[in-house]
């Protein structure tokens, strides 16, 4: 079973069911929709579509947040060094940052702006009339709908929009899996997005994309459910030399917290136009899950390119290689505040001595809110872990987690026994055992009246169901 899971964004390359059932069928895992480019109708469409091809496919809903963007104004322009051009505040200007028209208040002359993940440079020469004036230094192509960074600027825009809230109303309503926030700088941002998705069944994901969510970065694991190193306005915001170690430090955070990482921008970005990727982003695909990530994740590759369901099978390749060199570790984790939790933590860390010392061939893991099945991934075990689940929910957001398959499995049993035997049935019918496995059983088991700690080693060679 490939452990790295693929998360894909889903735009006009991958609108096709064909192309969109053979990413799928080629290892895509989870959804995403770029909120910056789509409105409720379009997130509805979407919706359809993927579920219409599978209902294992997780669902996430990308709000634009703090991430500011310039309006849709038509013809790209043409750029040379030392040009003006005039950010406005208004409709009635040429251009104009769509989702923060008051940006003129937040910056000042001298100070640096760059377009489109950096491929233009301007530098502000003055701000008047509620305009920004700017001096092109690098750059040859200014296009629509694209980014601004403003590094070293603190931004007065709302972390979540009212447009924001509206698309997260409608994601809660159609039972999506996940909300990724852009730009989360501190707990105060962490704690706006909570609150938007609060008594709601979808996990947050932070996107860490400069200076301040790189320093913050605990205080912001502990209210959101995973992370997205979002390395195209990180590198943009930061030094780019610096992207590295700051990757491996926030892959390795993540590990030690138990929740999931994403790696994105440009993995693969070659194959927007080409069948095969470079052989420097074979190895930036390939150390990003020695580091440890649970997931990678496509931008252009797969919304806007011309080899979308390549590109998922060539992370499949390289995953499936990579994947047979990992060495199990049992990596320091700490139970955290919540102590519902340290059962989990105890069983997690038996489960990783069993799985080396003993013969076990697969892990089959029980678990109510999925803590337990995500400690275990952590440690790279040298087997799959079967995770059954209650919720449908549930099993398609542990699809976000490296070398978890979760199943919907919402049997009550009359004693502990026999939820023994049900969980192998099950695991049997689905074919995910055989005769000749030697497997852990652990978690807690669906019994009427409670629910017992289970931590069960069942060889099938002696086991008749």
């Amino acid at each position: 079973m490939q452990k790295t899971k693929i998360v894909c964004t889903i735009g006009p390359s991958s609108w096709d069911p064909k192309v969109l059932k053979k990413m799928i069928e080629n290892g895509m895992n989870v959804a995403r929709i770029n909120a910056a480019y789509s409105d409720v109708a379009e997130l509805e469409r979407v919706a359809k579509l993927v579920r219409s091809i599978s209902k294992e496919v997780a669902l996430m809903l990308d709000i634009k947040g703090s991430d500011v963007r310039l309006n849709d104004f038509g013809e790209a322009i043409e750029l040379k060094k030392g040009q003006e051009i005039i950010v406005g505040n208004s409709s009635e200007d040429k251009i104009y940052p769509k989702n923060h028209l008051t940006l003129y208040k937040d910056v000042k002359k001298g100070q640096v702006i760059f377009f489109d993940d950096g491929s233009v440079k301007a530098e502000i020469t003055g701000v008047w009339s509620n305009k920004i004036h700017c001096k092109i230094l690098e750059g040859k192509v200014l296009k629509p709908g694209k980014s601004m960074n403003t590094p070293g600027i603190y931004l007065s825009i709302p972390t979540v929009t009212t447009t924001d809230k509206e698309q997260i109303e409608f994601a809660i309503k159609d039972k999506w899996d996940f909300v990724a926030a852009s730009y989360i700088r501190d707990a105060r941002d962490a704690r706006e997005v909570k609150k938007a998705v609060e008594g709601t069944d979808l996990k947050i994901i932070a996107k860490i994309e400069e200076g301040m969510g790189v320093s913050n970065i605990d205080e912001i694991l502990e209210i959101f459910d995973g992370i997205m190193v979002a390395r195209g306005d990180m590198g943009v915001e930061l030094p780019f030399e610096k992207l590295p170690v700051i990757q491996k430090e926030l892959i390795r955070k993540c590990n030690e917290a138990a929740k999931p990482v994403i790696t994105a921008t440009q993995v693969l970005d070659s194959m927007i136009k080409n069948p095969s990727p470079t052989r420097a982003e074979i190895s930036d695909v390939a150390n990003a899950i020695w580091d440890g990530t649970d997931a990678i994740m496509t931008s252009g590759e797969t919304s806007a390119g011309e080899y979308p369901a390549e590109t998922v099978e060539t992370i499949s390749r390289i995953a499936r290689e990579i994947e047979q060199h990992d060495t199990p570790s049992l990596i320091s984790i700490g139970p955290g505040p919540d102590q519902e939790f340290k059962i989990d933590y105890a069983l997690a860390n038996a489960a990783f001595d069993m799985c080396i010392s003993a013969d076990v061939t697969k892990v089959l893991a029980i678990s109510r809110l999925g803590q337990l099945p995500r400690l275990l991934a952590r440690y790279d075990l040298p087997v799959p872990i079967y995770t059954l689940v209650q919720s449908d929910t549930l099993m398609r957001q542990l699809h976000l987690t490296k070398g978890i398959k979760a199943f919907k499995f919402n049997k009550f049993y009359k004693d502990r026994d026999s939820a023994i035997d049900g969980m192998l049935r099950f695991a049997k019918e689905k074919n995910l055992i055989t005769k000749d496995d030697r497997i852990l059983i652990v978690g807690r088991s669906s019994v009427e009246t409670f629910h017992p700690n289970l931590f069960e080693y069942i060889d099938m060679r002696e086991k008749e169901l």
